[in-house]
């Protein structure tokens, strides 16, 4: 008796891997297998949005709008899965524009639908945490062009955030850190950041200073980092009060430094307008 090598089921409709455009009746069944099968670099399902395409869907106001489902040259899925989840709740097939291969690169210069920000242009290149880690990134870039603690209206890109994250690999690394650093008072994005600019002096005193931030674990009452601790918590507790991330920075900036020189410290203060304004504080 003979037997015969199973055979994988062929797609109903395979993604080329080359840069071609083309018009499809996109099906519920296709859809799935899209979403099932693509690597996922896209941003997260905002269902309320799947569910207005899908009723547009339904109610016969969804036209070729020239908006089109694109793939990368290896097959990920970089624009439409809330289309494609709209096709699959509304078990209707719908004729759309697609575009397949198409370098990751270029994703951070899509500007459709919701606009796209930083997070999502590292998420398109395989990064993790990219939420946290284009803030961080953002603070870097800030701090390295000389406008960090001014308030500015230059205008930071995807490209250059992709740039900082390439150009700085270990601010990565921080991102990873910033993560298991809870309660610090500070975003975890101004974690990343700051551990980063931090670590170009000291890496280990840096680790060591966030720790213990976010622990506050056998610090003395005149710790900088428990004054620190201290204040970003007080300013937390007040409603309707809220510390500007600029001055969150200069308070762990100014804690740091007295860290640094081991210097205690009995209160913690900044001030950053008025007649007796401060100059911005720099790591030491």
């Amino acid at each position: 008796m003979s037997t015969q090598t199973p055979t994988t089921p062929k797609p109903k409709f395979e993604i080329p891997r080359r840069h071609t455009m083309k018009t499809i009746e996109v099906t519920p069944e296709i859809a799935r297998e899209w979403l099932e099968n693509s690597t996922n670099t896209n941003r997260r399902i905002a269902q309320p949005r799947v569910e207005h395409y899908r009723d547009m869907m339904l109610a016969g106001q969804w036209g070729f709008t020239g908006q089109n489902i694109i793939f990368s040259k290896d097959g990920s899925l970089l624009d439409g899965q809330h289309r494609l989840w709209a096709i699959i709740e509304a078990a209707i097939p719908i004729t759309t524009g697609v575009t397949f291969g198409i370098a990751k690169e270029e994703f951070i210069h899509l500007d459709s639908g919701k606009p796209r920000g930083g997070g999502d242009a590292l998420s398109a290149l395989g990064y993790a945490s990219t939420t946290r880690l284009a803030a961080g990134a953002r603070i870097l870039w800030e701090y390295q062009n000389g406008v960090f603690g001014f308030y500015h209206k230059k205008r930071i890109s995807n490209l250059d955030i992709v740039k900082v994250v390439e150009e700085n690999p270990n601010l990565v690394l921080s991102c990873r850190l910033a993560d298991g650093w809870k309660s610090t008072g500070l975003t975890g994005g101004e974690v990343s950041g700051l551990h980063y600019i931090f670590g170009e002096k000291d890496t280990d005193m840096a680790s060591e200073f966030f720790s213990a931030l976010s622990t506050g674990a056998n610090l003395a009452s005149d710790s900088p980092i428990l004054k620190l601790k201290t204040r970003l918590a007080q300013a937390k507790a007040l409603k309707g009060y809220n510390l500007s991330k600029l001055v969150r920075a200069a308070f762990t900036i100014k804690a740091w430094n007295a860290y640094r020189r081991g210097q205690p410290i009995k209160q913690l203060r900044f001030t950053p307008s008025g007649s007796t304004k401060e100059v911005y504080p720099i790591p030491i």
